[in-house]
Formats: structure tokens, C-alpha cells, sequence
């Protein structure tokens, strides 16, 4: 998926959150340990971001890291199957929590 380039969720989801967080792509490296080449990389969508990246890179974008291993995750597979994937981390909440997590994701998907 990575040759679309700069048009993968995740790439747009970086690119955005830096911008956001007024950092420059050497402090996310200092951050992160991720080299502002290979940052450059994803952000251009040229390189697929790894599942071990996700924890650090949440950290220095501020984002939460659930949702940026979602959007790494549609770099490998199928829409339907990370639906699935969603439906099964739901279902591991209260009926309360499952019911807004439900109702917020139905908003989003609009």
C-alpha cells in the first residue's frame, strides 16, 4: 500500500499531527528514535510504518496509540477484517463504554 504514495491514512494522520503539535520532524526523531529521513518516508507514504514504531511515535505526536496502530494496521490488511479487529476490542468494555465507543464511531463514519 505504501505506493499511493502520501494518500495512506496513516501517512495523512503523521504528516497532520506534526504539523499540529509545531514540532519540527528532528524533534520527533529525538523523540522517537526514528530518523527524520525514514519520517520523511512515511510521511510521503513511500514506507509503511512499523507495529514497533507505534508506541514511541504516539508519544511524540500526542495521539492516542490505539488509534494510530488502526491506521498502521490498513497498511497490511483488509478494511473488513480491521472492522472485525474493532468489533473485538469493543466488545471487551462495559455495556456502558461499548455503547459510546459504538455511538462515536457511527458520528465519525458520517
Amino acid at each position: 500500500m505504501g505506493s499511493s504514495y502520501g494518500k495512506t491514512p496513516v501517512a495523512i494522520f503523521i504528516k497532520e499531527n506534526v504539523k499540529s503539535t509545531n514540532q519540527s520532524l528532528k524533534d520527533i526523531e529525538e523523540q522517537t528514535g526514528i530518523s527524520v529521513h525514514t519520517l520523511d518516508l512515511v510521511i510521503s507514504g513511500r514506507v509503511e510504518v512499523p507495529f514497533n514504531w507505534i508506541p514511541a511515535l504516539a508519544t511524540a505526536l500526542r495521539v492516542d496509540a490505539i488509534h494510530l496502530f488502526f491506521l498502521a494496521f490498513q497498511q497490511y490488511f483488509k478494511s473488513d477484517l480491521i472492522y472485525d479487529i474493532c468489533q473485538l476490542s469493543i466488545n471487551e468494555r462495559n455495556p456502558n463504554e461499548c455503547g459510546w465507543v459504538k455511538a462515536l464511531r457511527a458520528v465519525h463514519r458520517r
